[in-house]
């Protein structure tokens, strides 16, 4: 528009040019008046591409397509024996493949919703990588396989001690062995605290040595065994 209005500009101002030379006076002051009114839209107007030149690109966001797999969960961690349900975003015509290939760790997408991910209880401690991807890009979930506490392997308990002989009869000056059957002795104390009788553990937990070199006839005692697991008691009398 603004091209078509300086062409026409070009002409009103040889018409008014004209005007001026052989007019009077009251049509050159006319004449003068439109030329600078004139002069003034052709100097304000910005000519062709102008404002399109002064445009700028607007700025675009990045839109997600729904063809790539997106995971609800990026980590999980998983005792040898469990399953677990992580919700799928979006995606389409899913699949999951783990890595590395050996791992026994299984995954399945079911309807493009959920991958479900297993690991069988032999599986040692260790992590994998699921991979779920369709036809847009694919996206993963660590899995860090880890044990329970509880799962944890403990050294088998010793059995509750049992002793070969319950009484014993020692001579004054003399002493006795009881050995133990089961389980392992940790501790002796004899009862009462002021009895002559006298008891100590073995080098080998495995038994009680009793000591009547002080003790006359007719003393006796009681020996309180403790075991690492489980108690017993060895009654002791003292004869000539």
């Amino acid at each position: 528009m603004c091209r078509q209005l300086a062409e026409l500009g070009k002409e009103v101002l040889c018409f008014l040019m004209c005007l001026r030379k052989d007019g009077t006076a009251v049509k050159k002051l006319l004449a003068l008046m439109v030329s600078f009114g004139l002069m003034a839209c052709l100097v304000g107007c910005p000519g062709d591409g102008g404002k399109e030149k002064d445009k700028k690109p607007t700025p675009t966001t990045p839109v997600s397509n729904v063809d790539d797999a997106q995971l609800a969960e990026k980590e999980i961690t998983l005792a040898p024996g469990d399953k677990h349900d992580v919700k799928i975003s979006s995606g389409k015509e899913l699949q999951a493949t783990v890595k590395p290939t050996d791992s026994k760790v299984t995954a399945k997408v079911k309807d493009d919703k959920t991958l479900t991910v297993e690991v069988p209880a032999e599986e040692k401690d260790g992590t994998v990588t699921v991979t779920v991807k369709g036809k847009g890009k694919g996206a993963d979930v660590k899995v860090v396989v880890k044990k329970k506490t509880e799962d944890v392997v403990k050294p088998p308990k010793d059995p509750a001690v049992k002793l070969d002989k319950a009484e014993v009869e020692v001579k004054e000056g003399e002493s006795a062995e009881v050995k133990a059957t089961e389980g392992k002795i940790k501790s002796v104390a004899v009862e009462p605290k002021d009895s002559k009788v006298k008891a100590t553990v073995g080098e080998d937990g495995k038994s009680v040595k009793i000591d009547a070199k002080d003790a006359k006839d007719k003393d006796a005692g009681t020996v309180m065994v403790t075991g690492t697991e489980g108690k017993a008691e060895i009654k002791v009398t003292v004869k000539k």
